[in-house]
Parts: structure tokens; sequence; C-alpha cells
């Protein structure tokens, strides 16, 4: 009962100054805003549904921050304000640099690390006021806290990892537009954690998941990297519980977690980018992309990676072709239908005149498919300076007349997505 009331004491310091979270949700829900237009734009109408997706994020991530809010406290985890407030510090300047890097991971890493070099190299007595709390951090703790962190976000990634992924054109290592998947999801982890004092201190996180999947369906690529972060949270953690009376070996687990971290994501990466792209023309059959919520296309439970070889009695090999199908009996399709597996299965759906979309797919590019979108980390601190050097050029020259519009600033309108976000855009 002392644990229950000292946590319910400190949720209810955490939602008296709401403004925090307010903005961390709307951060979250134009992310998703942003994935839609994405959608609107390659493909002329939204195949996701960002409000839902929003939703069922904020409350798998406050689902999550409960659990992991109880663990940290069973285990006796502690921090200070002081390491609160400079671990917030370090990831807004990591999220300027990239916003890949502006995570608990990372944060707590150099924190652990710049501590205990302090202590082991700096005389206490000679630090300035501002560092000296440096000297005595819960290098131990933070671990603990970080790989609870990650621990979470593996078990998100696994659980919602790759409900309403983005589908998109992009270019692959050969120059070919081929479909892709943006994987990418935040959740909101409303922490509280226990100070020296005994004192409860409410410590927010925003964590979150950004991959592209270009060699598998989105289920599979969001399971083959959501077991690498369960291991190395796991592994975190338990350095940090085992290593509470060894200085040296937590500022070496401390630096062996910021270089395995960043290489996990890495090798998740390359791996699907590697890999033969799965949502490419196939050499018969028109292969589908994505389906629309309540089409005849998911009530057939068509999926992404699966091919439509005939629809009635035509032979369909573009989208074109599927049209045409179509017109031919409006009122009801059979399809044949050639799994991942390569298996044919038979499938039919009614069709609705009223239906804007008819069957409700999305399909691979062709081959004369030209457009397709740029997907780069993104350095936030490098998107400002862009943003900022065309408006000084027209304060210098004073005419405004010649300032560039919004469109032009980057030099390129395709759409940008960032890479592993942890409390970035």
């Amino acid at each position: 009962m002392t644990v229950w009331h000292q946590l319910a004491l400190g949720y209810r310091h955490l939602w008296a100054a709401p403004v925090v979270y307010i903005a961390a949700g709307l951060l979250v829900l134009l992310q998703y805003l942003r994935a839609s237009r994405l959608e609107k734009a390659s493909f002329g109408l939204r195949i996701t549904a960002p409000l839902r997706t929003w939703l069922v994020s904020m409350g798998a991530g406050i689902a999550a921050a409960l659990v992991v809010t109880v663990a940290l406290y069973m285990l006796s985890v502690r921090v200070t304000v002081y390491e609160v407030t400079v671990l917030w510090i370090i990831m807004a300047v990591l999220w300027l640099i990239d916003v890949r890097l502006s995570c608990i991971a990372y944060a707590a890493s150099l924190l652990v690390v710049c501590g205990e070099v302090l202590r082991a190299a700096v005389n206490p007595a000679l630090m300035p006021g501002v560092f000296a709390p440096l000297d005595a951090i819960h290098a131990s703790s933070l671990l603990i806290l970080s790989g609870a962190a990650q621990l979470s976000e593996g078990v998100l990634v696994q659980l919602l990892g790759a409900r309403d992924p983005t589908p998109l054109f992009v270019q692959s290592r050969r120059g070919q537009v081929v479909g892709a998947f943006v994987l990418q999801k935040f959740w909101p982890l409303p922490l509280l954690v226990s100070t020296a004092s005994g004192m409860i201190v409410p410590f927010p996180l925003l964590i979150g998941f950004s991959k592209l999947a270009m060699g598998s369906v989105p289920e599979r690529s969001a399971h083959a990297v959501s077991p690498l972060l369960l291991i190395h949270g796991l592994l975190v953690a338990v350095a940090g519980f085992f290593l509470r009376s060894h200085p040296v070996g937590l500022a070496v687990a401390a630096a062996l977690t910021f270089l395995s971290h960043g290489a996990l994501y890495a090798f998740a990466n390359h791996t699907e980018t590697a890999a033969m792209p799965l949502f490419a023309r196939p050499q018969r059959g028109v292969r589908i992309l994505a389906t629309l919520a309540g089409s005849p296309a998911e009530k057939m439970a068509l999926k992404p990676g699966e091919t439509i070889v005939r629809i009635g009695g035509a032979t369909v090999n573009s989208s074109y072709d599927i049209h045409f199908a179509i017109d031919q009996n409006p009122a009801y399709a059979k399809l044949e239908v050639m799994d991942l597996r390569g298996e044919p299965r038979f499938e039919g759906a009614a069709l609705y005149t009223d239906d804007p979309h008819q069957l409700g797919v999305a399909v691979v590019p062709d081959e004369h498919a030209r457009e397709y979108a740029q997907v780069f980390q993104l350095s936030v601190g490098t998107w400002l300076w862009r943003w900022w050097q065309p408006r000084r050029r027209v304060v210098a020259s004073g005419n405004p007349a010649h300032a560039p519009t919004m469109k032009n600033l980057g030099g390129s309108s395709a759409p940008n997505l960032g890479g592993n976000p942890a409390t970035g855009p």
C-alpha cells in the first residue's frame, strides 16, 4: 500500500504541469498527420488512420510507463533532480545534432561516462558549482533506467511496430523505383523515479522507432528488430544492476551502450536495404503494396507483398488492367492471388458502384515510375540552418520581395523522414 501511495503522489505531481505532456502528445499527433499527408501526396488518398494510430500510441505508452515505473521503484533506482535536468539538456542538444541520437540510451551513457571521468580525473573541490554534482551521479541507476526504456521500446515494437505503416515509393540501391513502408512510431513514457531523499519526481520520456521496410513485409521487419532491442535493453539493465560498486565497469558499460545502440539500428537497416526489394514489379501480375481499410481488398484478406494474377477471366499486369477488368464486371470481383510463398488462391468480393476506390489496393510502381520519396537521417540543426540562410540573405539585402517560399527552402519537395528518433519529430 505504501508503494502505491507513493506512486499515486508522484503521478499527481506529474500532471500538475500538463504543458509538457500536451506538447509531447501534439508532437506525436503531428508526426502521424505528416505521414498521412505523405500518403495523400503519393497515392491521392489516405491509407492509414492517424488519429487512431495516435490514440493507440498514447495508450500503449502510458501503460508501459506504469509497468516500468513500478519496476524501477522495486529495484530501488535512485536519481536526483539534477540528473533528470541534465539528461533532458543532453537529449535536447543531441536532438539538434541528429534526431536519432536524442534518446535516453545515448543521453544516460554520456552522463555516466562524463561523471566517471570527472570523478577519476578531477578533484571535486576544483569543479565549478554547476558541475560538482557530476561527481556523485547514480551511474548504476541511470544504466538501469536506460535499459528499462529500451526494454519498453522492444516490447512496443513487437506489439505495435508494424501497425499502420506508411507506404511510399523509394529508390533502391540499383536505381529502381520500388515500394516500401516506413515503420515509424512514437510512445510517451510518463515515468516516475525516486530520489535519494525518498521523493518521487516525474521523468517523462518520448521513445520512438523508425525503420524502412523494403525487403520484407512490415510485420517481419518490425519483429526482426524487436528481439535485438529486448536483448540490448536487458544487458544494459543487468550491467547497471551488477556493477553498482564498480565505477570503471559502469563507465565501460555506458560507453559500450552508446556504441552498440547505434550499431543495432545500423545493422537492422542495412539488412533491410541490402535485401532484394520485395515490393518491386513482378514478372507476372500486379503486386500489392497496401490495402484500404474497409475496402473489398481488405475483406478478401489481401496483404502487402501478394500478387494479383487474374481478375475474372482477364490477366492483369498493371493498375490499368485492374481497372479494365473491374469495369467488365463492376458488381463482383473474383481474383486469383499468389501469396508470399508463391502458392495460388482464389478470393472474391462484391463491388459497389458508389465506391470511388473500387477494389481498394495500392500497387507497387511500374517501370515508368519516376517520382519517389527521399529517405534520410534528419538533423534538426542542419534543417534550421538551411531554413535561416535564405532569410538572412533577404534581411541583409533589405528586399523581402525575393524571399523564397517554404517549398523551395530545402531544395527538394520530396518528403523527409527521420531515422530512429527517440524524442524528435
